[in-house]
């Protein structure tokens, strides 16, 4: 994760740990796949749990698309 998009580290690794989480519940519906996750703009403005929502659903989404 850049520090660009992201400047504090304390942020960058928020974000890190959020999408871990949510990667680790889902991981059996991801098997197969190497994810690359890139933020466009920055995410400290969000919650943590609306950061899990959003990545839940793309990965839900992602899921979609291969079957």
């Amino acid at each position: 994760m850049a520090g660009k998009i992201e400047r504090l580290a304390v942020n960058r690794n928020r974000v890190k740990r959020v999408l871990r989480e949510v990667f680790r519940a889902r991981q059996e519906d991801m098997a197969g796949l190497d994810l690359v996750i890139r933020l466009r703009c920055r995410a400290s403005d969000r919650s943590s749990v609306q950061l899990a929502d959003e990545a839940r659903r793309l990965m839900i989404q992602l899921q979609q698309c291969r079957e």
